[in-house]
C-alpha cells in the first residue's frame, strides 16, 4: 500500500516559537541559559523545547544527537510532542541508528494521548509494516482518528484505503469524501486525486470543469502530475477553454517538477509551434531529458529532430538541457 508518512512523518518543527530564537544576542543568551535550567530542573516542556532547538538548530549549532537525548527526556515524562518528535527520529535515523520497533512504541504513546501526527504516524507504520507486521485495518482506525480531528494526511490516506479496498471494502463515495476533505484543507495530493477522478470519463463522477477546479488548486502548490493534466485540459479545451499558450505554460510547470509526459509534450510544442514560437532545439533539449526517464516517445522524437539538425544545432541543444536540467534540480531543492 503506498501511503504517506507527511511527506516523511508529521513532526512538530517548524511552528514552534521559541523567544530565544527572536530576541537580541544578550536576550537569546539569558533566555537560552534560563531554558536550560529549567530543562535540567526536569521541566517536560523546557526540555521539548531544546530537543526543537538542536534538531532545526534554531539558536544553538545542530545536534541530532543532544536533541534525541532531550526529547527522550521529555518523552519519558509524558510530553506527547516530545513522544511525536523521538519517533520521528527513531524512524528516520537521526542522532541514532534507525529503531522502527521503538519509533512505533513513541508514536503509540502520543496517539493514545490524542496527538493527531503521532496516530497518522502510527497509522501508516500499520499499513506498510514497518516495525510491525502489517494491519491495515488498524491502520484505519488509527487513520480515522486522527482524520477526525482534521489532520489532512490521514483524511488523504483514508481516500486511497477507500478507493484500493485496503482495511475496508473498496468504497468509491468513501473515497470521493475524504479527498475532498483533505482537498478542501489544502492538501495537494488530495486535490491531484479529486482532478483525476473526475477528469476520467469512465467515473460516474466525470465533470471536466470540476477536475480543472481541482488541478489547479494543485498545480499551485507545485504539484507536478497535476499541472500536467492541467496542460492537458487547456490543450483539449475540456473544462476550459482551448488555449495552447496556457497548456505550454503548466507542462512548463510540470516538466521542471520532472514529469517525462510534460517533458515530452513541450518537445512536441517547440517542435510544431503550438503555443509557442517553433524552436527545434528546445524541442530537441525537452526530448533529451525526457529521453532519461526512457520515454518511448521522447526517444523517437529525438531521434527524429537529430536528423533534421545540424552540428551546432546539436551542441547548443546539449547546452539548453543541461541549463534545464540545472533549474529541475534547483526546483527540485526548493
Amino acid at each position: 500500500m503506498r501511503t504517506h508518512c507527511a511527506g516523511r512523518c508529521i513532526g512538530f518543527l517548524a511552528t514552534l516559537l521559541l523567544v530565544a530564537c527572536t530576541a537580541a544576542p544578550a536576550a537569546a543568551e539569558e533566555n537560552m541559559a534560563r531554558l536550560r535550567s529549567e530543562a535540567q530542573a526536569g521541566d517536560a516542556v523546557a526540555r521539548f523545547r531544546l530537543g526543537v532547538m538542536y534538531e532545526t538548530g534554531a539558536g544553538v549549532p545542530p545536534d541530532n544527537i543532544e536533541a534525541l537525548a532531550w526529547y527522550r527526556l521529555a518523552a519519558e515524562q509524558g510530553e506527547p510532542l516530545a513522544q511525536l518528535n523521538l519517533g520521528n527520529m527513531l524512524l528516520a535515523g537521526r542522532g541514532t541508528r534507525p529503531d522502527p520497533v521503538a519509533a512505533r512504541a513513541w508514536f503509540e504513546r502520543a496517539a493514545s494521548a490524542g496527538n493527531a501526527a503521532a496516530q497518522t504516524n502510527l497509522a501508516y507504520l500499520y499499513a506498510e509494516g514497518i516495525g510491525v507486521a502489517p494491519d491495515p485495518v488498524l491502520a484505519r482506525r488509527w487513520y480515522e482518528a486522527a482524520a477526525a480531528q482534521g489532520e489532512r494526511q490521514a483524511q488523504y490516506n483514508l481516500g486511497l484505503m477507500a478507493e484500493r479496498g485496503e482495511g475496508m471494502t473498496a468504497d468509491p463515495d468513501a473515497a470521493l469524501n475524504w479527498f475532498r476533505r483533505a482537498g478542501e484543507a489544502g492538501h495537494a495530493d488530495a486535490q491531484y486525486a479529486l482532478g483525476r477522478r473526475y477528469r476520467d470519463p469512465a467515473s460516474r463522477d466525470h465533470d471536466d470543469v470540476e477536475a480543472v477546479y481541482w488541478l489547479r488548486r494543485a498545480a499551485r502548490q507545485g504539484h507536478g502530475r497535476a499541472a500536467y493534466l492541467l496542460g492537458l485540459a487547456h490543450g483539449q479545451g475540456r473544462g476550459v477553454a482551448q488555449d495552447y499558450r496556457m497548456a505550454v505554460y503548466w507542462y512548463s510547470r510540470a516538466a521542471i517538477a520532472d514529469v517525462a509526459d510534460a517533458q515530452y509534450l513541450l518537445c512536441l510544442s517547440f517542435a510544431l509551434g503550438h503555443g509557442v514560437a517553433r524552436d527545434v532545439v528546445k524541442a530537441y533539449a525537452w526530448c533529451d531529458i525526457a529521453a532519461e526517464h526512457d520515454h518511448a516517445e521522447a526517444l523517437a522524437a529525438r531521434a527524429e529532430l537529430a536528423q533534421a539538425m545540424d552540428t551546432a544545432q546539436l551542441r547548443l541543444a546539449a547546452d539548453v538541457a543541461a541549463i534545464l536540467r540545472r533549474d529541475r534540480i534547483r526546483a527540485q531543492e526548493r
